[in-house]
């Protein structure tokens, strides 16, 4: 509940420095012109057992899970079709450039955003899955004889490929629900 919050406060806050930023603010509320919003959330918590990102001591593995994680999108467009997007992730990031460049082509090819218009965050969460930073990065990921576990990394592709086409998804639901 609190992370909505904060949520919702770091939005319209960003919304209020942009209007006092704008000489015509006036002139838009004078004339009857608004914003349009939309808003979306999917779920990205791993279906499978899966290396958790930022634990270099850790030996397996999660084994469980406690909470869903999530990724939500927030698209806003001004009077002047102008639009922007916010999404959010419970991940501890997108794995350097290599996902959130992937991201970015396909949200300026498919929605026709500008780079400038399109942010990208996470949460830093400790417990969530590890993400692929690179094609060819080898991870350190051992089993139980010590040595480099080509099924985990098949498993962490996997997931990091499905995440990329799920915040697509999600960015297109939020283009869908805008009022």
């Amino acid at each position: 509940m609190k992370k909505k919050r904060y949520f919702v406060i770091i939005v319209l806050l960003s919304l209020v420095y942009g209007y006092s930023c704008s000489d015509k603010l006036g002139d838009d509320v004078a004339a009857g012109e608004a914003w349009r919003a939309g808003v979306s959330r999917i779920l990205i918590t791993p279906g499978e057992s899966m290396w958790m990102a930022g634990y270099a001591a850790r030996n397996r593995p999660a084994e469980g899970k406690l909470i869903d994680l999530w990724a939500k999108a927030l698209v806003l467009e001004d009077n002047n079709g102008n639009r922007g997007v916010l999404v959010t992730t419970d991940l501890i990031g997108y794995g350097g450039y290599y996902l959130s460049d992937r991201i970015r082509d396909r949200l300026q090819s498919q929605f026709g955003f500008s780079n400038d218009n399109i942010i990208l965050s996470s949460s830093h969460t400790h417990t969530g899955p590890e993400i692929l930073s690179a094609p060819e990065k080898y991870y350190v990921i051992k089993d139980s004889v010590d040595k480099f576990s080509a099924f985990h990394r098949k498993k962490i592709e996997a997931y990091t490929n499905k995440l990329e086409d799920k915040i697509v998804n999600l960015v297109d639901a939020a283009f869908n629900s805008m009022v």
